[in-house]
């Protein structure tokens, strides 16, 4: 167990930003050739799972039940079906629909939530394509706490969803969150540790380890030998039941922290 303050915590992921803060712009230009080059194809059909994720998920083994890069719409429905949570909190949404992590939610269970992504060409599609809101938004400098609290977020909600390139934005983010007035059920943040400094992953865990999340999936990959992303639950809102049994292997505790 971390004994480092949050204060220091978010100091250290300032630290992180401000050394690496170059690759932003070129993530933008990546991100407008990638949009670019998908409109010239004309659309595109259901994305399947990668085949390097780390567990599978019965009730969901056909692909075609998933628009998610690696099932995490999948694991935010197996761990909170038959809850009454049903919000979420979509930060880099992304494309509306493939390769989307709540549309599924929304689409075929009723959720409400909110999404942001800082790409107007993905903002203008989402507001085509879905019924719940986007905004057009810089989700490190946002006010989340007035923003919920406006639309009626209840205080325990269902997913909450960090995912921005590079991925020490999301790292930034992160300490955006109000987590003293929202708890979230099920928690999905990328480090792209397999690209990026290995302090964002370990930061992350300490800040959402303090802040009483339990890591049930450590280092989901995208592909073989590309670890990009952490699954969490709160324990408080998913019973052990339901997340016993994804726990992955390689999860070590007590090793959390000395990454």
């Amino acid at each position: 167990m971390s004994n480092t303050s949050d204060s220091e915590l978010r100091q250290k992921a300032l630290k992180i930003a401000s050394r690496h803060s170059g690759e932003k712009l070129t993530y933008r230009i990546k991100c407008k050739a990638k949009y670019e080059y998908r409109r010239f194809l004309g659309g595109s059909r259901f994305h399947r799972p990668a085949s390097g994720s780390d567990f599978n998920l019965s009730a969901f083994e056909s692909p075609k039940n998933t628009y998610s890069e690696s099932r995490q719409d999948c694991f935010v429905i197996e761990m909170t079906t038959g809850s009454a949570l049903s919000h979420y909190l979509e930060i880099g949404s992304g494309p509306p629909i493939i390769k989307n992590n709540t549309y599924l939610l929304e689409s075929k269970f009723g959720w409400d939530g909110l999404s942001l992504d800082f790409n107007p060409n993905f903002v203008r599609e989402f507001q085509f394509a879905r019924r719940n809101p986007v905004v057009h938004a810089d989700a490190t400098n946002f006010d989340y706490l007035h923003t919920l609290e406006k639309l009626g977020f209840p205080e325990d909600i269902g997913y909450l969803q960090i995912d921005i390139d590079p991925s020490y934005q999301s790292l930034i983010a992160l300490f955006q969150i109000p987590f003293h007035k929202f708890r979230f059920a099920t928690i999905t943040f990328e480090h792209d540790l397999y690209r990026s400094n290995s302090r964002v992953a370990k930061i992350s865990r300490q800040k959402l380890q303090a802040e009483g999340y339990r890591l049930v999936v450590m280092n989901v990959l995208a592909a073989k030998g590309k670890p990009f992303e952490d699954w969490w639950v709160h324990p408080d809102l998913v019973s052990p039941e339901r997340y016993r049994g994804l726990i992955s292997n390689r999860i070590n505790p007590s090793r959390l922290f000395d990454r």
